[in-house]
C-alpha cells in the first residue's frame, strides 16, 4: 500500500527518537497494535524519515521465536560487515580460534563494540510479539549500553499486544528518563482519516460507497485497504486469502503454503529447491502472488504481505500438509546448518512440529559450539525431545546427557540436578554413573543445598570405578563443599592439598600437565583452582602464588578462559607477595586479551585488579581509565564477582583518592549491599575514610561503621576480611582519637596471622599513629616509609609521608614544611589530589601559601567546572539544576565540593576569584 494518512501524533512521536541519536542521545519508543492497526505501514513511513544511513533491522518471525538470535540474523549480519565487527564475526558466524565457549554476553559486547564504530544509528524492531529471547536482550544491551556510555542510538519496536511487548517496555521505563521514552498504542483511525483512505486508494468511489467501506473496516487500514480491493467483498482473513488466490495457479497456492508454514522470507531460489521447482517456475508462481497483493517482494526475498494472510493460509492448511512442509524444511535446514546453533534449531523445530524423530539433530545441536545461546528455552525444547524418545534408546541417554551437561553450563542447576540423576539411573557403565551423580552433586553444591550435595557425592563414591579422574574431581568436589559450603576450612585445605598431590602424579604419569586428556586436565586445573582459593581464605602467601602458577601452567595452550583466569590468579597472588610491578604486567596482559576477545565477565575480574594494583603503586590516573572501562562493561554486562569484591568497590576506592571525597563517601553511605560479605569491607572502606577525611569530627560514623563491619564478618567467618577489616578499624580508630582501642584491634590481627606484604607495611603505619608523643609517631612513620618505598607501594608511601609531616609539625619540628611539599609534589604528579587538598590545607595552618594559579581547576571535575561557568555567568542554583538535569539537593553540593576546592567561602568569593581558575570555556 503506497498511500499513508493519519497517525500524525505517533509520526511526530517518533520523529523525536530518530533524531534523537543526532543530537548525541540514546532514545527509544515502543509501539503497539493489533493486527490491522497499520504498524508495518507506520514502521515503513518512519524508517523513509531516517536521515542517517545507518539504519539496522529486527524482524521477529513466530515459528523462529524460542530460535536463538534468529531475529537479529540482519542486524548482526550487517555490525559483523561494519569498521569494527571482525571479532563479532568470528565470534557468530566463524570460528573464533582458541575460543572460549561462545556466551550471549560476549555476542552483547561484540556488537555494541561493532554498533559504536558506526556512529548514530537506528535499529527498527518489527513484530516485536515473535523475537526470540536472545535477540530482545541484545537490543535491551545495546540500548543499556548506548545509555550508561553516553553513545547515541535510537531503538523503535513495532509489536502487537503480548508479554515481550509488557516486558520490554517496563524494561525501558528502568533504563531511560521518560523525556526520551515513548510508549504508543495504535488505535483505529479516526473516521475522517478512515474516509480519506478510501478516497486516496479508490479516488472515482462515490462518497457514499466509501463512506460505507471505511464504517465496515472499523478504521483498521490493512482492513480497509483490503476491503477496497475486493470493493468491500472480504471482510475476514480466511475468505480475504481464498479470494485473492481464487483462479490462481496451484504453484501459487503451494508457494502460499510454503511461506505461510516458514513464516518468513524466502528468497526464491530456496523456495525452488524446497519445492522441487525450477527456478523458472518459482519466478512464475511469485510474480502470480505479487499480482494479487498476497506477496511481496524486497531485496530479494518473497514473504506474504501481512501477518493476518499468514495466519489465515495457515490455518486452511490441513494437518498433514503442514506436518510435510515442516519435514521439508527441517531436512533442509538441517542439510545447510552445519554448526550454527541457529539454523540448527530451526531445523529441530520444523522436525519436531513434523512428528519426524529428531535425536540426531538435537543431539548434534546440543554438541555445537555455540550450544550456550540456546538458552533456557532451547534447553527446555531438548529436555523435550530426549522424554519422548524411547527410554531404552542409547541415543536419548546420550541426549540427556548433553541436556544434563548444558544445564549444567547455563546454570539450570534444578535442571541438571535432575537430568544427571536420570542418566546416572540409566547409565550401564559405573564409571558413568559415579560420575553422573557427581555432576548432580555439583548442581546441588550450585543451589548452596550443602546436605544434598554431601549426600549424592556419598552415593557417587560408593560405586567402585577404577578411573584416577573421578576420584580426583570426587575429591576436588569435596574440598569445594567443606571450605564454601560447610565452613571446614582446615579439613578442606589438608583434601585439596591431597587433591593436588593426586593431580600432580596423574599429570606426571601422563607426561605431564599439558599431556592429560582434556578431562582429566580439566580435573587437574579444578584441584588447583579449589587448592589456590583454600590458601587465600588461609592467608598461605606461598602456597598462593605456587598454585596459582601451577593451573596457568596447566591450562596454557588449553581452553583460553581458562588459562586466562589463571594468569589473573596469578597476577593477585603476584601482588600479595609484594611484587607488585609483576602483578601489574600479569594483569594488564589479562585485561589487554580479555578486552581483545570480548570476553565481558574476565574484562571486569581483570579491570579490578589491574586498577586495584595500579592503585597501590602510585598510578592513580591509569587506574582510574582502567576501572572505569571495567565499570562500564558491568554496567552493561552484570557484575558477577567471584573472589573478589563488587567493581564499585574499586570505583569507589580511587575515586576517594582522586579528589572527590566528600560526594564518594556519601555515595558509599547510600549503597545498597545485599551480599552481607561484601558488606564487611564497605563498612570498613567507611570507617577509614570518615576517620581520614574528618578526624575526629566523625568519630560516631567511625565506631558506627566498626561494628556493622565486624557484625557482618563474625556472621560470614571470612577469616581474610576480617583481618583486613581489623587493620582497616585500627587506622580509622586511631585517626579520631581512640588510641587504645586501635591498639587492640592490631593486636586481634597479629593473632590471626593472615597479612600480604602490604598488611605488614599498614601495621607499621598504623602502629606508629597510635602513639601519643608527636617525636615517638614521626620515627615509627619514618620507619613505615621506608618500607613502602621499598616494596613499591607508592599510594601508601604518600599517605605515611602526609601523616609524617602532620607529626613532624604536631612535634614543631621545621622539617615540617619541606615533608608536607613533597608530599604535595608527589601527589600532584600521581594524581593523588586528596592527599595534595590534605597536604596544602596542613601547609596553609603553617602559614604556607599554596594558591597557583590555574591549581583549583585542575582540582574540579569536569561536572564541577560545568557548575563553575553557569556561576561565573551569574545562574543561581535553580537554574543550574534545570540546565544540567540535575536536582538541586545536587547542585548544592556539587557547588559545596567547588567552593572547598578553590578555598574560598561563598559564590562572591569565587566569582572574584574565577580569573584565577583558567577553566577552558570560562568567559572572561
Amino acid at each position: 500500500m503506497g498511500v499513508f494518512v493519519g497517525r500524525e501524533h505517533e509520526l511526530t512521536s517518533l520523529a523525536e527518537i530518530v533524531d534523537a541519536p543526532a543530537l548525541g542521545q540514546a532514545a527509544a519508543a515502543v509501539v503497539v497494535g493489533d493486527p490491522g492497526s497499520g504498524k508495518s505501514r507506520l514502521l515503513a513511513e518512519t524508517a523513509a524519515r531516517v536521515r542517517s544511513r545507518h539504519l539496522f533491522r529486527v524482524v521477529g518471525y513466530e515459528p523462529e521465536s524460542e530460535v536463538p538470535f534468529a531475529s537479529a540474523a540482519e542486524l548482526l549480519k550487517a555490525l559483523a560487515d561494519g569498521p569494527q565487527g571482525r571479532r563479532l564475526d568470528a565470534l557468530v558466524f566463524g570460528a573464533d580460534e582458541q575460543a572460549s565457549p561462545l556466551e550471549p554476553l560476549r555476542v552483547f559486547e561484540a556488537a555494541h563494540r561493532a554498533l559504536r564504530a558506526v556512529g548514530p544509528a537506528i535499529v527498527l524492531v518489527d513484530d516485536l510479539q515473535w523475537v526470540d529471547g536472545l535477540t530482545l536482550a541484545l537490543c535491551h544491551y545495546l540500548l543499556r549500553a548506548a545509555e550508561t556510555s553516553g553513545e547515541p542510538l535510537g531503538l523503535i519496536s513495532f509489536a502487537r499486544p503480548s508479554p515481550n511487548a509488557t516486558a520490554f517496555s517496563e524494561s525501558l521505563l528502568q533504563l531511560l528518563p521518560a523525556e526520551r521514552l515513548r510508549r504508543l498504542e495504535l488505535g483505529p483511525l479516526s473516521s475522517d482519516e478512515a474516509l480519506e483512505l478510501v478516497k486516496a486508494l479508490a479516488p472515482t468511489l462515490d462518497d457514499l460507497a466509501a463512506r460505507e467501506l471505511a464504517a465496515k473496516s472499523g478504521g483498521l487500514p490493512f482492513w480497509l485497504e483490503a476491503l477496497v480491493r475486493t470493493t468491500g467483498g472480504e471482510a475476514e482473513a480466511g475468505r480475504l486469502v481464498s479470494g485473492r488466490l481464487r483462479g490462481a495457479s496451484a504453484d501459487a497456492a503451494a508457494l502460499v503454503a510454503l511461506l505461510a508454514i516458514g513464516a518468513r522470507p524466502f528468497a526464491l531460489a530456496d523456495a525452488a529447491v524446497l519445492s522441487g521447482w525450477e527456478p523458472q517456475r518459482a519466478e512464475q508462481a511469485a510474480r502470480e502472488l505479487i499480482g494479487r497483493g498476497i506477496a511481496v517482494e524486497s531485496a530479494g526475498t518473497l514473504r506474504l504481505a501481512h501477518d493476518l494472510i499468514r495466519a489465515a493460509a495457515t490455518r486452511e492448511l490441513p494437518p498433514d500438509r503442514r506436518r510435510d512442509i515442516h519435514r521439508r524444511l527441517g531436512e533442509w535446514l538441517a542439510e545447510t546448518a552445519g554448526t550454527s546453533v541457529r539454523r540448527l534449531g530451526e531445523a529441530v523445530r520444523h522436525r519436531h512440529a513434523a512428528g519426524v524423530p529428531s535425536l540426531d539433530l538435537a543431539t548434534r545441536l546440543v554438541q555445537s559450539p555455540q550450544r550456550r545461546l540456546l538458552g533456557p528455552d532451547g534447553l527446555r525444547l531438548l529436555a523435550a525431545i530426549a522424554d519422548e524418545a524411547d527410554p531404552l534408546d542409547p541415543e536419548a541417554l546420550a541426549l540427556h546427557t548433553g541436556v544434563a551437561s548444558l544445564a549444567t553450563e547455563l546454570a539450570e542447576h534444578e535442571e541438571a540436578r535432575e537430568r544427571w540423576l536420570l542418566v546416572a539411573e540409566r547409565a550401564e557403565s559405573p564409571v558413568r554413573q559415579a560420575s553422573a551423580l557427581l555432576e548432580a552433586s555439583r548442581a546441588a553444591y550450585g543451589l548452596a543445598r550443602a546436605p544434598e550435595a554431601r549426600e549424592l557425592l556419598v552415593r557417587s563414591r560408593r560405586i567402585e570405578v577404577d578411573d584416577d579422574v573421578v576420584r580426583l574431581e570426587q575429591d576436588t568436589h569435596e574440598s569445594a563443599i567443606l571450605l564454601w559450603l560447610e565452613q571446614r576450612t582446615g579439613e578442606g585445605h589438608a583434601l585439596a592439598r591431597r587433591a593436588v598431590a593426586a593431580a600432580t602424579r596423574l599429570a606426571t604419569r601422563s607426561g605431564g600437565g599439558k599431556a592429560l586428556a582434556a578431562r582429566g586436565r580439566r580435573a587437574y586445573i579444578e584441584a588447583l583452582r579449589v587448592d589456590y582459593e583454600a590458601a587465600v581464605m588461609r592467608g598461605d602467601l606461598e602456597a598462593m602464588l605456587n598454585s596459582a602458577e601451577a593451573r596457568e601452567a596447566a591450562a596454557r595452550g588449553f581452553e583460553l578462559e581458562a588459562y586466562l583466569t589463571a594468569s589473573l590468579a596469578v597476577c593477585l597472588a603476584l601482588r600479595q607477595n609484594g611484587r607488585l610491578q609483576e602483578a601489574i604486567d600479569r594483569g594488564r596482559r589479562v585485561w589487554l586479551e580479555a578486552e581483545r576477545r570480548v570476553l565481558p565477565r574476565l574484562l571486569v575480574d581483570a579491570g579490578f585488579w589491574l586498577a586495584r594494583s595500579l592503585a597501590l603503586k602510585g598510578d592513580l590516573v591509569e587506574a582510574e581509565r582502567v576501572v572505569r572501562q571495567a565499570a562500564g562493561v558491568a554496567a552493561r554486562a552484570g557484575d558477577v564477582p567471584r573472589a573478589r569484591h563488587r567493581i564499585a568497590r574499586a570505583v569507589c576506592a580511587i575515586a576517594l583518592e582522586r579528589g572527590r571525597p566528600d560526594e564518594t563517601l556519601e555515595r558509599l553511605e547510600e549503597t545498597d549491599e545485599p551480599n552481607e560479605h561484601q558488606r564487611i569491607m564497605l563498612h570498613g572502606d567507611l570507617a577509614l575514610w570518615h576517620g581520614r577525611l574528618r578526624g575526629s569530627a566523625s568519630e560516631a560514623s567511625v565506631l558506627e561503621h566498626v561494628a556493622k563491619g565486624h557484625a557482618c564478618a563474625d556472621a560470614v567467618g571470612c577469616l581474610r576480611c576480617g583481618a583486613e577489616l581489623l587493620l582497616f578499624t585500627a587506622e580509622a580508630l586511631a585517626r579520631v582519637g581512640r588510641r587504645e582501642e586501635a591498639r587492640e584491634a592490631l593486636s586481634r590481627w597479629e593473632a590471626l596471622g593472615v597479612r600480604e606484604v602490604l598488611d605488614d607495611i599498614l601495621r607499621l603505619h598504623v602502629g606508629a599513629l597510635v602513639e601519643v608523643d608527636p617525636a615517638t609517631r614521626a620515627v615509627g612513620l619514618g620507619a613505615a616509609l621506608e618500607a613502602a618505598a621499598e616494596q613499591g607501594f607508592g599510594l601508601a608511601a604518600l599517605w605515611i609521608r602526609l601523616d609524617l609531616g602532620r607529626a613532624l609539625a604536631d612535634a614543631g619540628d621545621e622539617r615540617a614544611v619541606a615533608e608536607l611539599e613533597r608530599v604535595a609534589a608527589g601527589a600532584s604528579e600521581r594524581g593523588a589530589t586528596t592527599v595534595l587538598e590534605l597536604a596544602e590545607q596542613a601547609l596553609r595552618s603553617l602559614g604556607v601559601r599554596t594558591w597557583r594559579r590555574g591549581a583549583a581547576a585542575t582540582l574540579l571535575t569536569e561536572r564541577e567546572q560545568e557548575i563553575v561557568r553557569l556561576i561565573a555567568a551569574g545562574a543561581s542554583n535553580p537554574e543550574i539544576a534545570q540546565r544540567l538535569f540535575l536536582s538541586r539537593k545536587t547542585v548544592e553540593r556539587h557547588v559545596s565540593n567547588v567552593l572547598r576546592k578553590a578555598g574560598v567561602r561563598n559564590r562572591t568569593e569565587l566569582a572574584a576569584r574565577v580569573g584565577e581558575l583558567e577553566i577552558e570555556g570560562l568567559h572572561r
